[in-house]
């Protein structure tokens, strides 16, 4: 899913309330990732997870990372290290195991088409009325109402989340 809307418009609460009904343990939430950092995780650490990456411009590095495991659903990489028995370089390999759900917000509307076709686009409804809503939604969680909305809310999100804990790959 790739989020683009302007600045402020909602991008990051759009994605964080989705992400909410996901189990916290299947959910790998970054704000920055550097262009190798997805090559050397855990083997597993990614598979059957969602990948939150808070703001495109802070993983920019990662563009060919993020479209190869979303394509391959999975990511290789091989590289020299040293052998710390030995003191030999040797070629050490890392794979990552994949089908991972990615969450990307932007407000940058000329992403990468590479990366761009690998997405679902959405957008925030960024009109007068929609701000309206969303302030007289912010007013009424003040009140008890709201706090017993939220409670409510909360109930919804443990159902999800122990209902997604019962699925199997």
């Amino acid at each position: 899913i790739l989020i683009l809307s302007s600045s402020g418009a909602g991008k990051t609460a759009l994605q964080d309330v989705t992400l909410s009904l996901c189990p916290p343990e299947e959910l790998v939430k970054v704000t920055s990732l550097s262009g190798k950092a997805l090559f050397y995780r855990d083997p597993s650490s990614l598979k059957h997870k969602a990948l939150a990456i808070e703001e495109e411009a802070g993983a920019e590095d990662a563009d060919y990372a993020l479209r190869s495991l979303i394509t391959s659903k999975q990511l290789s990489i091989e590289a020299v290290v040293k052998d710390l028995s030995t003191g030999r370089l040797v070629t050490m390999r890392n794979v990552v195991q994949g089908r991972t759900a990615v969450f990307l917000t932007t407000t940058n509307p000329y992403v990468n088409p590479e990366t761009r076709s690998r997405f679902v686009v959405l957008s925030v409804d960024e009109s007068r009325e929609q701000t309206r809503a969303i302030l007289e939604h912010q007013r009424r969680r003040q009140t008890a109402a709201g706090f017993e909305r939220d409670l409510a809310v909360d109930e919804v999100q443990r159902r999800h989340r122990n209902f997604q804990r019962l699925l199997r790959p």
